[in-house]
């Protein structure tokens, strides 16, 4: 099963897109349902997962009004802030 998740978050890394106002990148679940996001560093490249060969991405769970309008704007999606389990 891990080569099966390596597959999805290596996939995730190839989409990528960066926000380099927000000092992250961004990307979207292939079904279009779910936000992941990973930060960027200073040389402006996504910090990579000790474990493994893929960026380090974490799902989406209270984003702030300003990466929800740019990710809505990157992915063409309507997202709410009320669709997230943090908020």
């Amino acid at each position: 099963m891990p080569a099966i998740e390596e597959d999805w978050l290596h996939e995730l890394d190839e989409f990528a897109v960066p926000f380099e106002q927000l000092g992250c990148f961004a990307a979207i679940s292939t079904d279009r349902t779910t936000l992941f996001w990973c930060p960027m560093l200073l040389d402006g490249t996504p910090e990579v997962d000790d474990t493994s060969s893929h960026s380090n991405w974490g799902e989406v769970t209270a984003p702030t009004a300003q990466f929800l309008r740019a990710a809505n704007k990157a992915f063409g999606t309507k997202f709410r802030m009320r669709e997230f389990a943090g908020r």
